[in-house]
């Protein structure tokens, strides 16, 4: 897989944690660090879609940084919220 889909992946979930904060109805809640885990293993692991994703989430209470996999194929250096995007980064519009 390449950089790039990596990225998209990412910037995919980081836009959907961004429309969840955005939403008033306060009974629904973001899924739990290992429940994100799963579904980031299923999509590398399983479903292939990616090496690695990192997923940013942004509630009221603060933030918080999910990942897994790695930032290209025999790479066995961890992703986290300090690796660097050259692609797909969220528009200005999802980082506010």
């Amino acid at each position: 897989m390449t950089q790039t889909k990596i990225l998209q992946s990412a910037a995919a979930f980081v836009l959907l944690a961004w429309v969840a904060t955005a939403q008033t109805n306060t009974d629904s809640a973001m899924p739990s660090d290992s429940e994100i885990r799963k579904i980031l293993a299923q999509r590398i692991d399983t479903d292939h879609q990616s090496v690695g994703i990192v997923v940013g989430i942004i509630e009221p209470t603060g933030s918080r940084i999910v990942s897994y996999g790695s930032l290209e194929k025999g790479d066995k250096r961890p992703l986290n919220g300090d690796t660097c995007a050259t692609r797909g980064e969220p528009s200005p519009m999802g980082r506010s």
